[in-house]
This record gives C-alpha cells, sequence and structure tokens, in this order.
C-alpha cells in the first residue's frame, strides 16, 4: 500500500454522541454488532431544547432495541474523550470513530482514532467498516526527558509553532524521550492533533502505555475487557489494517522530525 491508495478496514468500536440522536435521526433496520458500539450522552446535558431532548429519547430506544450496553446515559455522561478513555474503550491496535472532531485524543492509546461525519458514522454502525485513504505521515521522534514544569499542551504548542499545520497528513509520536511522557499528557498531545488538522494523531505502544493497561484501576466503568501486559506485547501498529497503512507510509513525502522535551 502507498501514499494516495484507499483501504478499508473493520472498525473495533464506534462511539455514537448524543448529537447523532438529535439531528434528522433514522432508526436504522440492523447494525453490524452491538458490542462494537457505546453511546455517550455528551454535548447536550442537561438537555438544553426540546429536540435535544428527544434526542436522549431516541439514544435509549435505539440501545434498548439493539442490546447496546456500552451506554453512558446522563448520570455516567461526560465529554466523550474522557468516557473513551476511562472505561477503556480506546485499545491499543484498534480502529475508532466517533462523530466528534477531537476524537484523535484516542492516539494516546496506540490506537488509529479518527472523528468522522455523522452519515458515515452511521454507515460503520450499520456495516461495521469504513475507509480511508493513506496520507504521508510524520513521526516525531521526542528526545530528552520533560522536565515537571512542561506539560503536553507545552510540547504540542512548540510542534505547532515550529513546523505549522497537518492538514491531510498523520502524526506519529515516538523516540526515547517518550518514557517520559505520562498518558495525561499523551492525550493532550494526541487531542490537539485536530487543531493542527492532521488525519491520526497517534503514539506509539511502549511500557508506559503497557503498565496502565495493567489492571482495571483505570477503568470505572468499563464496559470492554482491557488488555493486559501479555495482550500488548504483541501489538504492534500492524495488528491494525488502518495503522499498518499508516505505519507503510511513514516518510514518504515528509519528513521525520525530532521535537527535544
Amino acid at each position: 500500500m502507498s501514499v494516495g491508495d484507499v483501504v478499508v478496514v473493520d472498525v473495533d468500536m464506534t462511539v455514537l454522541i448524543d448529537l447523532q440522536f438529535a439531528t434528522m435521526w433514522i432508526p436504522p433496520l440492523r447494525i453490524h454488532d452491538p458490542d462494537k458500539l457505546a453511546i455517550v450522552m455528551d454535548h447536550a446535558v442537561p438537555a438544553p431544547t426540546i429536540k435535544d431532548a428527544a434526542g436522549g429519547a431516541h439514544a435509549r430506544k435505539f440501545a434498548s432495541d439493539f442490546g447496546v450496553t456500552c451506554f453512558f446515559d446522563v448520570g455516567r455522561h461526560g465529554i466523550c474523550h474522557q468516557v473513551i478513555a476511562e472505561n477503556g474503550l480506546a485499545r491499543p491496535g484498534e480502529v475508532l470513530a466517533c462523530t466528534d472532531s477531537h476524537t484523535c485524543a484516542g492516539g494516546a492509546y496506540n490506537t488509529a482514532a479518527r472523528g468522522l461525519g455523522p452519515a458515515e458514522v452511521y454507515s460503520i454502525m450499520c456495516t461495521g467498516t469504513t475507509w480511508f485513504q493513506i496520507a504521508p505521515t510524520i513521526r516525531y521522534e521526542l528526545e530528552g526527558v520533560k522536565p515537571s514544569v512542561v506539560s503536553g499542551k507545552d510540547i504540542f504548542l512548540h510542534i505547532a509553532n515550529e513546523f505549522g499545520d497537518a492538514a491531510n497528513l498523520n502524526l506519529e509520536f515516538g523516540g526515547s524521550g517518550l518514557a517520559g511522557i505520562p498518558m495525561h499528557d499523551r492525550r493532550t498531545i494526541a487531542t490537539q492533533g485536530a487543531e493542527v488538522s492532521a488525519d491520526f494523531s497517534t503514539f506509539e505502544a511502549d511500557t508506559v502505555l503497557a503498565e496502565y493497561f495493567d489492571g482495571p484501576r483505570h477503568f470505572r466503568l468499563c464496559c470492554r475487557q482491557p488488555r493486559s501486559r501479555r495482550d500488548l506485547s504483541g501489538c504492534a501498529p500492524d495488528r491494525s489494517q488502518c495503522i499498518a497503512a499508516v505505519r507503510r507510509a511513514t516518510g514518504l513525502g515528509q519528513p521525520q522530525r525530532s521535537a527535544g522535551v
């Protein structure tokens, strides 16, 4: 596969947010797999309009009709990226889709996570697949040790200031300095990929990530079994068709870059 090729991938987790149900919602006749769906009440809680309140009712009926158990209703709700992080919805080597533009936050977990339009997410819900066009990848090699006073946002702002936007490109973060970047900072950096218009914003899997997934303490309301360290040991990026395509494209048309931390 090369830059410009179109690849069709299986989607491991599709996250539907409340706005999906409040705008021109059409109940589907069937869905691909309820265990690969999550619903998060997010943007409009408490409901500010009658339309949003009706959307909540649509979401509850949909979850009941199709047996979607990973449902974060009002009271369990929150910003979808935080809910995804706390409940093990983004896992290494997998593909995640959601309508929110900052879905790339899941890249902190070595997940190929991307925000897509409502119509495409609806299609994934029904078919379990989607397509991507392979874009060139910029890999940032993080070097050095992060000072305690430097945050993930500082690192991102430095990269954005030095190298500008990444429209129609993928970002990948690795290097010897990665070991000193905690998960919360990785999430910040991955999330901000949307601000430079990157397609994907992904961190490589390493020991820090493996330790994060070691125990259930990080997953308060987990509806998916988190991967163990043993599972992660074989979870190179090429476990996912999409990430495999991204990695094969690395360096094509774009230089590798180093960023001191």
